[in-house]
């Protein structure tokens, strides 16, 4: 059993990992990440510490974080809730992989097992640097407006690192790490690594089919558009032909001394003009000539 300060460390450590676990989430699929779903998290953290004090194995700690973080995208985001759970999954893994690194690099540095020993207080060490760490990168990402390349770039650079990192562990003698414990962790980094590219790829692959579905709704306006003045112009053209017929029957009437049959002819063009008007002669000619 721990002692009441490994808990209360634990407690915060597991806190930080899931509200971080939780932002990375909702900036790279756009869910508000509002006050209840900090609460939730840190309801989750409760219960993860819990687990751990009774000695919980680390694959079922991981499992609770991912269904906590996987909940609250749920609650927030339902059609994207694979992407939430695909990322959750990967989140938790790169981190557990970084608590590993971290707790051995300390152990190869102060030549001391007990940084890799879950039972010893050292073992805290390096859980605390990765989440100090980890919340420097959360400073950084957060000053970045909407899905950031930047976010893309340290998650590949993050995840090379520690498949290098855990390769070279697994040439070290100063600590006795087992041939299993090293080679799950070079797998399971190369995952991370292939996991990263895919999703990259993915997005690559959303991104071009939106700027297709934007030029092609581009496409359509523009077709609309085109339409429109094009009747526009067929208007004004039958307009045109139109008063110009009108205005030859009148020269006509009058060339011929016909006046009164180009009154007539005037009065049947302005009856449709003075109905579609509605017109209101106030008596006074100029302004009735005006209007």
């Amino acid at each position: 059993m721990m002692d009441w300060i490994q808990i209360l460390s634990y407690l915060f450590t597991n806190e930080l990992r899931l509200v971080l676990g939780l932002y990375l989430v909702a900036k790279l699929t756009d869910f508000p990440l509002e006050r209840k779903a900090l609460l939730l998290a840190g309801v989750g953290g409760c219960l993860v510490t819990a687990l751990q004090a009774i000695s919980l194995p680390f694959i079922g700690v991981i499992a609770v974080e991912v269904l906590v973080i996987v909940a609250v995208a749920w609650y927030y985001l339902r059609a994207k809730v694979n992407l939430c759970l695909y990322l959750a999954i990967f989140y938790e893994i790169g981190v557990g992989l970084w608590d590993f690194l971290l707790q051995a690099g300390l152990g190869i540095l102060f030549q001391s097992d007990r940084f890799v020993d879950p039972q010893a207080p050292e073992h805290l060490a390096g859980i605390w640097l990765v989440r100090l760490i980890m919340s420097a990168i959360a400073v950084l990402l957060a000053k970045q407006k909407g899905k950031s390349p930047l976010s893309m770039r340290l998650a590949s650079v993050v995840v090379m690192l520690g498949m290098f990192g855990a390769i070279t562990l697994s040439e070290q003698t100063i600590l006795p790490l087992s041939d299993d414990q090293t080679g799950t962790w070079i797998i399971l980094s190369m995952v991370l690594l292939f996991s990263v590219l895919f999703y990259r790829l993915s997005r690559q692959r959303e991104m071009e089919l939106e700027i297709a579905q934007l030029k092609q709704d581009q496409a359509k306006i523009l077709e609309r558009d085109y339409q429109a003045l094009r009747r526009t112009y067929e208007g004004n053209a039958k307009l045109y032909h139109d008063l110009h017929n009108h205005i030859e029957a009148i020269y006509q009437c009058l060339t011929q001394g016909d006046v009164g049959e180009a009154i007539r002819y005037s009065e049947g063009l302005r009856t449709p003009v003075r109905e579609i008007s509605q017109t209101v002669w106030t008596g006074d000619k100029a302004i009735d000539y005006l209007s």
